[in-house]
């Protein structure tokens, strides 16, 4: 009978048990398959995945740490962008760095006790980066991270340039699209296929997720719909027919890595109707964020947290009201008038209006939307980390009418096809658009106080109006 020693030591010899002995993590019995499956020398593991399913904070930290300390083997890993390598598995791995005395886990690589390295990661942008790596001091793992924005280029030199010893390529799937796909699907045969979805790791089964959480996407969006597809059942998105941007473009811009730069300001104010947001979205230079989105049935109580929000930003950063605009439309005229009455007077925004700079679109939403959407496609603006901004984006359609100008599907339209008022993305194309060289609607406005009055009374509101008006 072997003794404790040796029960050890074959623990640690197979990385699905030394994630467990030497890591203490327990494993999904799918993220145990990937790892059994990597093991095997010239391996060739897929790995398709939802969101928070353990892929870099359990898989990828064990495949690597294993690989380094028990084959003495030489990991490099990189991924579509550079925020993936240093702000989600590097740091993952620094969490064991107690465990290994001696070795240096630094921001890019690991170097161990006796001065080898033992992992490299980087953000690889050409095939020529990965030239220099072969199986010559020992065997060579390559992981290939969030691989659905990684160039086609770098899988081939990945693979066949270097052929490492163990290849591991893992990430949620996009758009059917790339190599990331094709390795799924048309050359599924070549590599071990896995995939883990949210719904295999619920806490009722003895795992992670909130069944609620989850079920709340699904059914908020439905089945079918590209965000659904890709974060909860690691499955790639379907084809929007018409979508003004796809669920990969909107990734690689968000990836990217951008300097901030620029001073010019702009900043749009989604208003509610109903159930829907409040939405505050600003730009500054080539950076746009959500400053505030929240539903409140009460008009008034949202005209005062606007006017706080605005206030907030002009001590902040300047803002001014000549570099604000909001949503007049409908009850959005309410909102305005109100917001001049407390010192914000604001331009006004029509979407059915027409374009600004471009007569080949129908209105100015149409116009909005696209060169929005065209500069997100390259990838010119560092943008927000919002899952229902991102949704809301990525659903929107366009078209021609019959005069044959561009546009873009009406919120009744959206309506019909069960898709929610895209309040964030109104705010946050609206922004990164251009701001009219209008003045502000003067502070003795024409249109009338009685009309904001009635609007206010029929919610059932009182008296008043907020900045002390």
């Amino acid at each position: 009978m072997p003794d404790d020693r040796q029960l050890v030591a074959e623990a640690l010899a197979r990385p699905w048990s030394y994630a467990k002995q030497r890591l203490g993590f327990d494993l999904h019995p799918k993220q145990v398959g990937v790892l059994r499956d990597l093991y095997q020398p010239n391996s060739r593991v897929m790995f398709r995945c939802g969101n928070e399913v353990g892929k870099t904070s359990r898989v990828a930290v064990a495949a690597i740490l294993h690989h380094a300390e028990v084959l003495k083997g030489l990991v490099v890993s990189t991924a579509g962008a550079y925020r993936q390598v240093a702000h989600q598995l590097v740091p993952n791995l620094q969490r064991q760095s107690h465990l290994y005395p001696g070795w240096r886990f630094l921001s890019d690589r690991i170097i161990d006790a006796s001065g080898a390295e033992r992992y490299l990661g980087f953000a690889a942008a050409s095939q020529a980066t990965f030239q220099g790596f072969h199986n010559i001091d020992g065997p060579l793992m390559i992981v290939l991270d969030e691989s659905a924005a990684i160039a086609d280029d770098i899988f081939w030199a990945a693979e066949e340039r270097c052929n490492p010893t163990r290849l591991l390529i893992m990430g949620s799937p996009l758009d059917p699209a790339g190599m990331f796909y094709e390795y799924s699907t048309r050359l599924a045969a070549f590599y071990k296929q896995h995939r883990l979805g949210q719904l295999d790791c619920l806490k009722e089964d003895g795992y992670w997720l909130e069944r609620a959480t989850v079920q709340r996407k699904i059914d908020k969006w439905g089945p079918d719909h590209p965000i659904v597809l890709s974060s909860v059942y690691a499955d790639f998105a379907l084809s929007v027919d018409g979508s003004l941007l796809s669920l990969r473009e909107w990734e690689a811009c968000l990836e990217q890595v951008l300097e901030p730069h620029g001073r010019r300001r702009h900043a749009f104010l989604d208003f509610a109707a109903g159930g829907d947001e409040n939405v505050l979205a600003v730009a500054q230079g080539n950076k746009v964020w959500i400053q505030a989105a929240w539903r409140e049935r009460n008009t008034m109580a949202a005209i005062g947290e606007f006017v706080s929000h605005l206030n907030k930003l002009k001590r902040e950063i300047g803002l001014r009201p000549e570099e604000v605009e909001g949503d007049a439309d409908g009850m959005g005229i309410v909102f305005c008038q109100a917001l001049a009455e407390a010192g914000w007077p604001i331009l006004h925004f029509h979407g059915a209006s027409e374009p600004l700079a471009d007569g080949d679109f129908k209105n100015r939403i149409s116009e909005v939307w696209t060169a929005g959407t065209n500069a997100i496609r390259k990838r010119e603006w560092i943008l927000p980390r919002d899952e229902e901004l991102k949704a809301q984006v990525i659903t929107r359609k366009s078209g021609r009418d019959s005069s044959g100008k561009l546009t873009i599907e009406s919120k009744k339209e959206l309506k019909k096809r069960g898709v929610p008022s895209p309040d964030r993305a109104d705010a946050v194309l609206g922004a990164i658009g251009p701001l009219p060289m209008t003045s502000s609607i003067p502070q003795g406005s024409s249109e009338p106080r009685d009309h904001l009055q009635q609007a206010y009374e029929d919610m059932g509101g009182g008296h008043g109006l907020p900045g002390g008006c």
